[in-house]
């Protein structure tokens, strides 16, 4: 069963076998956390978009047509739930509840790693909320330009465009951290 492919699974799921459905889960569910959880910054948060994404996909598996890759659907639905999330908060970052990345041998290698991380999570939750999901999806998820723009609904040049000036925001807003060499 491991080696069917995510729209063969979702197609199980579709078909009344409920219990592929937990195949999906296995699969992406930390993955979908640490997205929602890398665009809105807030943890309790990132589990609640998690959450209504996969509730979400469940419930649309009746539904659910192989027209593009099943990452471009999941993602699709967890963007969505990300915006909502943080369209409820008119957002406002909670920076205080960020998580922090996990500890190495060194003390001090994982105290200054620490940093860094914190630094650019700062950083990338300055970008607006879709400069900061193309680039996640591309730079943390891996998925395709043409992947992307399916996401997020937006012609491929749109998606080439979106990571471009994300990527040339980030240098703006690290340059002065950069400068003085505390990355």
């Amino acid at each position: 069963m491991e080696s069917l492919t995510d729209e063969k699974i979702m197609l199980e799921v579709k078909n009344g076998k409920k219990e592929y459905f937990n195949m999906i889960l296995d699969r992406y569910y930390k993955t979908v956390l640490n997205y929602a959880f890398r665009i809105t910054g807030n943890r309790g948060e990132a589990e609640d978009v998690t959450q209504e994404t996969f509730s979400k996909i469940y419930f649309a598996a009746k539904r659910y047509q192989p027209l593009s890759s099943f990452k471009a659907f999941l993602y699709t639905i967890a963007f969505r739930e990300c915006l909502k999330a943080l369209g409820k908060r008119k957002n406002i970052i909670e920076l205080s509840s960020l998580h922090e990345p996990k500890s190495q041998d060194n003390p001090v290698s994982t105290l200054e790693n620490k940093e860094k991380a914190m630094i650019v999570k700062n950083a990338l939750l300055k970008l607006k909320p879709i400069h900061r999901s193309a680039l996640i999806l591309r730079e943390y998820q891996n998925l395709s330009y043409e992947e992307i723009s399916q996401v997020l609904k937006c012609s491929l040049a749109a998606t080439k465009n979106y990571i471009f000036r994300s990527k040339e925001q980030l240098k703006n807003i690290l340059k002065p951290i950069l400068s003085r060499g505390a990355l």
